[in-house]
């Protein structure tokens, strides 16, 4: 029998992984990606959907970079700042992200506590479980760079003559300020069950005369002489409220609200702005007080009323970071709701343009660095498909949907057709609904598979969503054109697995006709055989436990898998819900028993152990180098690439790999190459654009670690460059010019 044409998963990687050798894969930000003609600056950075954002010098450059906790998926994510006066100009850099604790919960904030010039982490205090916070110091260093050194697990604070935790409600952000004006940093919050905002000085400069310790003490009068109202956003003015630490019942219940302090005025008194979780907008707080004193005597109920009021349309919360370096801090507010909130344009970016004494916030975009990002909402599924049958694999990503104001969720397929070259991929979205998805008003989760199934020699769609069963879609195209989807056959053979069924059409047991594995929200996979012929396919099911696969975590486990052919021989990786992709051997001949577990993560995301919560793997042959490249999909709706390094023996590469830098990019007259790393220098640089073709070449005649090039005579455009250094070892980074 004819083996069918596989449109799938496994597609290009039959024999392009050697038997003997060991692959890393390493993030990859050079292949370019445009959405209406625009290159996007961060297309693989992963998405947000509620993030927080500090600011922190990741490399010791003296430059404050852009830190990020999503708390939807307990995701860190970090991006250096290129330095762009008066621009915003972001560079990916997950190279940082495992600095970081990877336990975080909830909550992530950056400040300074002890007066070194280097922000500390507040976050959520896991330990505890009650409302509390921890702090880690922040211990950079040139040998070791950043790292992060736990201080206290649990923060306590003195009330009234009691030490309880300082709390903070894991649904509650606090605010972290310097109110006294003595160099240590305070801590307000929303008290315990209550409406009210509590003061928690920090005594250090009081008793030591240093900032390095931890000693607060909460003010027992609530913050402001205000209070949060019921369903309405607005505050409640003129309270006099003391906090009782004996009796909580006294106070109104108040369940999340989200507090920044910063001054507004110009009369050296902190305001707040506040977010609530029955609201879509945010309060401004006006004090008349002073920092300890405060009396909120009036407020603003849509901030801010002098520009577009903020309107995210659950549970904002608002941060205060410089990011256009002009040196005045701007107003970035985001989602605070997990799971429930706006995915793709929930980053409301205010440009301050006055100071930051008396801030003048101009609205500028509800899509802040998410617009530089493939961003399909939530839980984004990519696979590569060559679509058009032009040689070059495609990228199609299904989602579990995007956030519509009514709450409801809408799942579709993004098409980002392959406009480069067999060595060089480069991506061009098409539509963000392909096949007609989102039309057709399916249940949420829209995860793809193809291949010919009916002998046609043209790839069919199979398609999942949350009930568990299965979509047939046939592919009525003339031959050799691009797919073109007929409406699908619903309850497709009645295959039903658990909820969020995640399919892949493979020949597992080798006979010429596509099966199907499919994951589940429990965690395990399950095998139907296709017992039918090459034009009747028929799908009989075999083991709702293949392979003894189980990634669950708790009561969930999100499993999906990646099934592919490795030099004759099947491997697997399974996407969980925890954020690891775990790889398992010995499939052939066992395909009734268990398989093995080689690893947990599979040396997938070298630079960051956590791709967060909910991930998918994907893999092909992108580049044209005969080796697989690694795609990711995750809750946040973004993807991240991955290319692989393959080597022998037990040399751990991930120590030695050099880093490249290119700045300022985009670039108008001039550019700078950096490396990065011991005796590390440039040999030369080979610039070319993205069909290949090589528009500049230049050696470096001094024999350093940095090169610089004209690149006034170049379009506008993206181009890549390839840079040799002295250790003969190859990097190609991406370029954009922009005159």
């Amino acid at each position: 029998m004819m083996k069918n044409k596989i449109y799938t998963l496994i597609f290009a990687l039959l024999n392009c992984v050697a038997a003997h050798a060991q692959y890393h894969f390493y993030f990859n930000d050079n292949i370019p990606v445009l959405v209406n003609g625009d290159t996007l600056a961060l297309p693989w950075a992963g998405g947000f959907n509620c993030p927080q954002f500090s600011s922190i010098d990741l490399n010791g450059d003296g430059i404050k970079d852009l830190f990020v906790f999503d708390r939807d998926a307990n995701k860190v994510i970090t991006f250096i700042n290129q330095g762009t006066a008066n621009k915003v100009s972001y560079r990916y850099a997950p190279e940082y992200q495992r600095k970081f604790p990877q336990d975080m919960q909830e909550w992530a904030l950056l400040a300074d506590y002890n007066c070194d010039g280097k922000a500390d982490l507040y976050t959520y205090d896991i330990k505890y479980g009650g409302g509390g916070v921890s702090l880690f110091r922040n211990d950079y260093n040139s040998t070791d760079g950043l790292q992060f050194t736990l201080i206290k697990s649990t923060i306590h604070t003195l009330w009234d003559t009691l030490h309880p935790n300082l709390y903070v409600s894991p649904i509650n952000l606090p605010t972290m300020v310097d109110m006294d004006g003595d160099g240590d940093i305070d801590i307000l919050s929303f008290a315990n069950l209550g409406n009210i905002i509590q003061l928690h000085q920090n005594m250090s400069m009081d008793y030591f005369g240093t900032c390095d310790s931890i000693n607060f003490k909460t003010q027992l009068t609530c913050w402001g002489n205000c209070g949060t109202n019921g369903s309405l956003n607005c505050f409640q003015l003129g309270l006099s409220c003391r906090l009782d630490p004996y009796d909580s019942t006294a106070r109104m219940k108040h369940t999340g609200g989200c507090l920044l302090a910063l001054e507004l005025t110009g009369d050296n008194a902190k305001e707040m702005i506040v977010g609530d979780i029955s609201s879509s907008t945010v309060d401004g707080l006006y004090n008349n007080g002073t920092n300890l004193a405060a009396n909120i005597i009036s407020q603003d109920c849509h901030y801010p009323q002098s520009d577009t009021p903020v309107y995210i349309h659950n549970f904002p919360a608002c941060f205060y970071v410089d990011v256009n370096n002009d040196g005045i801090r701007d107003l970035i507010c985001a989602p605070n709701s997990a799971g429930n909130s706006e995915n793709t344009h929930g980053c409301w970016y205010y440009k301050n343009m006055a100071n930051e004494s008396i801030p003048d916030f101009k609205f500028q975009t509800t899509s802040f660095l998410q617009d530089q990002m493939i961003e399909v909402g939530q839980n984004s599924m990519p696979v590569f498909f060559d679509y058009d049958h032009d040689g070059l694999m495609d990228l199609i990503i299904g989602n579990y949907g995007y956030y519509d104001t009514t709450g409801n969720y809408r799942s579709s397929l993004s098409l980002f057709k392959n406009i480069g070259t067999a060595t060089h991929p480069a991506y061009n979205l098409i539509t963000k609904d392909f096949a007609n998805i989102e039309s057709l008003v399916l249940n949420q989760g829209v995860y793809p598979t193809f291949g010919d199934i009916d002998g046609d020699g043209k790839p069919d769609m199979i398609s999942s969503d949350t009930s568990g069963y299965l979509m047939f879609f046939k592919d009525t195209a003339a031959t050799g054109f691009p797919v073109a989807y007929d409406a699908p056959v619903r309850l497709y053979q009645n295959i039903h697995v658990d909820q969020y069924a995640t399919p892949q059409l493979i020949d597992v047991n080798r006979d010429g006709l596509l099966d199907l594995v499919i994951g589940n929200r429990g965690g395990k996979l399950s095998y139907y055989k296709n017992t039918g012929t090459a034009t009747v396919p028929h799908f009989d099911s075999i083991t709702a436990n293949f392979g003894g696969v189980n990634v669950r975590q708790y009561s969930t486990g999100y499993s999906q898998p990646f099934m592919f052919d490795s030099a004759g021989s099947y491997k697997l990786m399974v996407g969980s819900e925890r954020g690891r992709i775990y790889y398992y051997n010995n499939i052939d001949g066992n395909l009734t028993g268990n398989f093995h577990l080689v690893d947990s993560i599979f040396n997938v995301n070298t630079m960051n152990e956590f791709d967060g919560t909910r991930v998918t793997v994907f893999g092909a042959d992108i580049d044209g180098d005969g080796k697989m490249d690694i795609i990711t999909g995750n809750q946040l709706g973004g993807v991240n690439l991955y290319v692989t390094t393959d080597y022998l023996g037990t040399h751990d590469r991930s120590n030695v790999q050099p880093y490249v830098s290119v700045f300022p990019n985009p670039s108008a007259n001039e550019l700078s190459i950096k490396v990065i790393g011991n005796n590390l220098t440039i040999s030369s640089i080979q610039v070319m654009d993205i069909l290949g073709q090589e528009v500049r070449k230049a050696t470096n005649m001094a024999t350093s670690s940095t090169m610089t090039l004209d690149s006034s005579h170049l379009t506008n455009g993206v181009y890549f460059g390839k840079v040799v250094l002295n250790t003969y070892q190859t990097v190609v980074v991406k370029i954009v010019i922009q005159h």
